[in-house]
């Protein structure tokens, strides 16, 4: 039976919390502030125009204004706060913006490298893009050449062994030393003890009390090189791009009619045959890089494996490619694929229908490291455990699927996760994909039928001694389907933001609880679903643009007739002092709750002040079971909730000769000039 760590039992009863007893710290630099905040300059690009104006009269028929959505939420503060996850709480449409900014980022095809740049700019890496000089590549000395190879070949494997080799210098020279020789071994004994589920786990690791993360792994991560790391994971992606792309336009000259390895500046280097080759991985513990130029290929043990624990030997960047082939990934639940642990480490699978099954810290998952993990074509089937498929926790993490039906299976951690200084994605252009995430862990205390996700597009910080990072599941086309249980689907915990983009198709959204949109105590969560398609949206509660004790949670739907049904509390929920806001933009849609009172917009009181939630539908033939709500309705409830739906007859549109439509003007009952034609 596998054994559940004390650290994440403890992470379990915290999440289970539902309501935070705020400690009573002295409030931040910000006392001296001006507060409240001036009201946000609403920037064009992310809500229209209309949506802007119809949410600031929702708030208006409750007495309030945008700038009372930036009330203070940052009674708690520690070194770790990045400065996009507090602006998103001091004004919560910047959240909206950020978004929006990363989908226009994100709809053409992006080198890893180009990704990376921009992740650092949210993890506030002021030096991300400048490369370590010490060691130089003349410390290295002469490039290794590979005579019995291609000349194309021979030219393309010696500047990659050099790049890895210098990623391995850069990692041993300049990014470790920011910890220091002893908590750095210190390091890769807790890491052990604190992230995996080991039977054999050394019955000496500490007992982590709840809310009392060891100091001495807060120091680690205080004085962790993050731009140093950045810079040498950024530049060893540009080598493996550029690798690979020469190493394709020779593939006539790769004609290995067997495997073998070689020795390079690296170390040791395996070549496939075009054949389909069985690799024993576990024959070559120390392999910096794998290239395999075709044939339908079977690799028993990880690969592209960087950094260790305590007993581990792989090098400090690694990397493997395979050009083309229906390839499968058996790693025997061992970390594989893309997994930096201390280290930096690169996965390409050019083609093919491929298998993975992979264990923890795997799929682009960095950990106190970096990792990228690409898939650039065919039907490929995903499973993993822990911290995987696109996952940073103190580090970096990145998962690329470029097209293909592809399915997506993990228990925690994972389908973009970030944690403390961490920044985690997973990025699909195309297919109609399955994501699914839980399963293992059971949610205790709360629904014990129920277990942990915190994935798909989740972060987390470790309350209350350190904020969380930037988590983004990010999936361009297709019909999609998304499976989470408890805490899923572009949700944070603790000062971090979490972000599902979801751009065209006809999706189903499907989790437990804290899902969907939601900020869960002092953070943030976004959902946007753009395009239009038919979505379907069903939750058990605490869902659906939510915010939970001084959090902002944001749902939008750009369009298609959608289909929404929570247990209660959901679709514009400001619960304990947060905010919440719900906007659906177009079509036929249908709301529906078993409790009805407390859904489509509903603001709490709590701490003798209250909750913002607010409910906006912009078009359509609406349903709803909300005996105070309807189609073409304004309406109020509780403290500060509010909701519109804008019927059909409050536009006054105009048309040219022809019929064509030239201009319209949004004119609610009662007011008029709402918007310019």
């Amino acid at each position: 039976m596998k054994k559940i760590n004390i650290h994440k039992r403890a992470w379990q009863i915290l999440l289970s919390v539902s309501i935070l007893i705020i400690l009573q710290i002295a409030p931040n630099a910000q006392e001296t502030d001006t507060w409240p905040l001036p009201a946000p300059v609403l920037e064009p690009g992310a809500l229209t125009d209309d949506e802007i104006r119809v949410i600031d009269l929702a708030l208006d028929s409750i007495n309030m204004t945008w700038s009372d959505m930036s009330f203070r939420k940052d009674y708690v503060d520690d070194p770790f706060r990045l400065d996009v996850c507090q602006r998103a709480l001091d004004d919560p449409y910047s959240l909206v913006l950020w978004n929006y900014e990363w989908d226009a980022f994100l709809l053409d095809a992006k080198p890893a490298g180009d990704i990376m740049l921009r992740a650092a700019i949210d993890l506030d890496s002021d030096g991300y893009n400048v490369i370590p000089l010490d060691p130089t590549l003349a410390s290295l000395g002469r490039p290794m050449e590979f005579p019995l190879l291609p000349d194309a070949w021979d030219h393309s494997l010696t500047g990659l062994d050099m790049a890895v080799a210098l990623a391995q210098s850069r990692m041993e020279n300049t990014v470790l030393p920011s910890l220091g020789e002893e908590t750095l071994s210190w390091l890769r004994w807790y890491l052990e003890c604190e992230w995996t589920d080991n039977e054999d786990i050394d019955p000496e690791c500490p007992t982590t009390e709840e809310y009392a993360p060891d100091q001495y792994y807060l120091d680690a991560i205080e004085d962790y090189d993050i731009d140093a790391l950045l810079g040498t994971m950024r530049e060893l992606s540009i080598s493996v791009d550029t690798a690979v792309t020469s190493m394709l336009s020779a593939m006539g000259d790769a004609d290995f009619g067997q495997p073998f390895a070689l020795q390079g500046k690296s170390g040791t280097i395996l070549i496939g045959s075009i054949g389909d080759d069985v690799w024993y991985i576990d024959q070559w513990p120390t392999a910096s890089i794998i290239i395999d130029p075709g044939g339908n290929d079977t690799y028993y043990g990880p690969v592209a494996v960087a950094g260790n624990f305590p007993d581990e030997s792989n090098n400090l960047a690694a990397v493997c490619i395979d050009l083309g082939g229906d390839d499968q990934y058996l790693s025997n639940g061992k970390r594989s694929c893309g997994s930096g642990i201390l280290g930096v480490a690169e996965f390409v699978d050019v083609s093919g229908d491929d298998v993975y099954r992979c264990g923890d810290f795997s799929i682009g998952a960095g950990l106190f490291g970096a990792a990228i993990f690409e898939d650039r074509g065919g039907k490929d089937i995903y499973e993993a455990g822990d911290l995987t498929e696109g996952a940073g926790a103190i580090g970096f993490g990145l998962m690329l699927e470029s097209d293909g039906n592809d399915t997506y299976r993990a228990n925690v951690y994972s389908q973009g996760f970030s944690f403390t200084r961490g920044w985690g994605m997973l990025s699909d252009r195309d297919g109609c994909d399955v994501y699914t995430s839980g399963g293992e862990d059971q949610d205790f205390g709360r629904f014990d039928a129920s277990a942990m996700s915190l994935s798909q597009g989740f972060s987390i910080g470790m309350r209350p001694s350190a904020s969380g990072g930037v988590a983004i599941l990010h999936d361009r086309n297709g019909n999609d389907f998304y499976n989470a249980e408890v805490y899923g689907q572009g949700v944070s915990y603790w000062f971090s933001i979490g972000s599902l983009i979801d751009d065209n198709g006809c999706d189903w959204h499907n989790a437990e609880h804290y899902s969907m949109g939601s900020g869960i105590h002092l953070s943030s969560g976004i959902l946007l679903d753009r395009g239009d398609g038919y979505d379907r949206y069903e939750a058990r509660g605490c869902t659906q643009g939510f915010g939970h004790d001084y959090a902002v949670g944001w749902l939008i739907d750009e369009g298609g007739d959608d289909y929404y049904t929570c247990h209660d509390i959901g679709q514009g929920i400001g619960l304990t002092n947060s905010v919440g806001v719900f906007v659906d933009r177009g079509g036929n849609d249908g709301y529906f709750a078993k409790n009805p009172l407390n859904y489509c917009g509903y603001g709490s009181l709590s701490r003798d002040f209250g909750g913002i939630g607010v409910f906006v539908d912009m078009a359509g033939d609406d349903t709803y079971i909300e005996p105070n709500a309807g189609d073409g309705d304004w309406w109020t409830k509780s403290t500060w909730g509010a909701g519109i739906d804008i019927g059909e007859d409050w536009w006054d549109i105009e048309l040219d000769e022809e019929g064509n439509e030239i201009s319209r003007l949004l004119q609610i009952p009662g007011f008029t000039g709402l918007s310019e034609p």
